[in-house]
């Protein structure tokens, strides 16, 4: 019946209660299924049937509506519980608007799905943790060989740094045994005279030099530094491999420079 009065005109939400409250108590009990059957309210369409087992509706008995609706919010409920739809699945059990579903308890098919949802969220999430931790040890790794790779670096310019900086005349004699063979620079005071007469003071003035040999050196070179050093320079850096020269400690020279 309020069916068919929503049918002819608008009707107020409080209006509509009072309404429903006052036909309740005037409405004949087929009144009274087609409202429970409108909105699916088995458990009053139930008891209608229980109380008039003949009770006809529109020249069609009751219960075989009764049955037909159960079986639409049975495949209703199924097909939610199917889709993973599952809030809505579980309002139409609150409601009583399913009791069976496939000839199965719906309490126990329900129950079965939201563990089943609860555990595939909960596998989620872990899913999820392991994901953010991979990544981010992956990001730790990646920062750390990135810290790493910037120390070696570092470390190396470093020790190229060092290998390039001209010693000090002290630390070549204090190392010259380490030093054999290897190619160093070392900074002091040039004495050129040509031959085998040069030499590498630590500054004007000092006896003791270091022995060197230009044969090395190209015609052109030997020839400046005769020139320009015959009364010696200082700042002289001297290129070359560490070892006896005139049987005393020496630098066959490979380079001059100034610093």
């Amino acid at each position: 019946m309020i069916k068919k009065i929503l049918k002819w005109g608008s009707i107020s939400l409080g209006a509509l209660v009072v309404l429903s409250i006052v036909l309740n108590t005037l409405m004949s009990e087929e009144d009274k299924f087609e409202n429970a059957q409108y909105g699916n309210n088995i458990k009053v369409m139930s008891a209608l049937c229980k109380t008039n087992p003949n009770l006809m509706i529109d020249g069609k008995s009751a219960k075989s509506i009764l049955e037909g609706v159960k079986k639409d919010m049975s495949a209703k409920f199924i097909a939610l519980i199917q889709s993973n739809e599952l809030d809505e699945a579980e309002d139409l059990y609150d409601n009583g608007l399913v009791t069976t579903a496939d000839g199965r308890d719906v309490k126990t098919i329900l129950d079965k799905a939201l563990s089943k949802a609860k555990a595939e969220r909960k596998a989620k999430r872990e899913a999820e943790k392991k994901a953010e931790a991979d990544e981010e040890r992956k990001a730790d790794e990646e920062r750390k060989m990135k810290r790493e790779a910037k120390a070696e670096a570092e470390k190396r310019a470093e020790a190229e740094e060092i290998r390039n900086r001209p010693m000090d005349y002290e630390d070549f004699i204090i190392d010259y045994d380490t030093l054999v063979g290897q190619k160093v620079k070392v900074k002091g005071f040039l004495l050129a005279q040509g031959g085998m007469m040069n030499f590498l003071y630590a500054r004007p003035g000092t006896v003791s030099a270091i022995h060197l040999d230009f044969t090395s050196l190209s015609r052109e070179l030997r020839k400046k530094a005769l020139k320009g050093c015959s009364r010696g320079c200082s700042g002289t850096i001297i290129e070359g491999i560490v070892g006896n020269v005139n049987y005393q400690k020496g630098i066959k020279v490979t380079g001059i420079g100034a610093e």
